[in-house]
């Protein structure tokens, strides 16, 4: 296989840019993602990826939960501050606030939307973990396009 070629077609694939959330009781965190999607009407099911060895595999495996917080295409700078977590700290992720869902994952203050997911089942087939979530609660927050790889020009992805 041509590895350039796989490489470029690949990132043609466009995904969304947002913001997941995972706990394990008081242990909160959040990171940035592109590698999301709906597999399900019914039960409602999202997938993630997660790379693997990172410690929200570590939360996301003890805690059973995640949220994913969906950006619009003005956040841009909100998404970069998840590219290397701050701390949580007074309700907080650096100067970007969040609330818990009602599981107690972070969700962003100011956002498109958010969903929040109980785990019900997990796959690491390579170096990413799939988890396989049912949408237990959400928001609609705001009726706008969404950050996407291609509207950002970010890459992640080949």
């Amino acid at each position: 296989m041509d590895e350039s070629a796989k490489k470029k077609t690949l990132l043609l694939f466009p995904s969304p840019v947002f913001v997941v959330g995972c706990a394990n009781g008081e242990s909160v965190h959040a990171f940035g993602g592109s590698w999301l999607g709906q597999c399900s009407f019914d039960p409602p099911l999202v997938w993630i990826g997660v790379k693997a060895g990172t410690r929200p595999v570590e939360l996301i495996d003890k805690g059973g939960i995640f949220t994913v917080s969906v950006l619009r295409p003005d956040q841009k700078k909100t998404a970069t501050v998840f590219f290397k977590t701050p701390p949580a700290l007074n309700g907080k992720f650096g100067e970007v606030p969040f609330t818990l869902s009602p599981l107690g994952a972070p969700v962003l203050a100011d956002c498109a939307g958010w969903v929040e997911c109980r785990v019900i089942e997990r796959v690491a087939p390579g170096d990413h973990v799939l988890y396989f979530g049912e949408v237990v609660e959400c928001e609609f927050c705001e009726e706008t396009p969404v950050l996407t790889t291609v509207t950002s020009g970010w890459k992640y992805g080949g």
